[in-house]
């Protein structure tokens, strides 16, 4: 969660650089892309409402 808004990663399927995005305050859903695939075996952590993304030996942070 950041900002009201609930992240949903699949990293699944033929498409690994998308996101779902719920905004909880309006109830709209939107789609968020990223630079590079997350993959099946990204980890995915929030802190202090920032959403970092690891695969391997890289670690990207969320912007959106």
């Amino acid at each position: 969660m950041k900002d009201n808004k609930i992240v949903f990663f699949t990293g699944q399927g033929a498409v690994k650089n998308k996101f779902d995005i719920y905004d909880v305050a309006t109830g709209l859903w939107s789609i968020g892309e990223m630079s590079q695939n997350s993959g099946e075996d990204a980890a995915i952590i929030s802190i202090n409402n920032i959403i970092y993304m690891a695969n391997g030996d890289q670690v990207w942070k969320l912007e959106f």
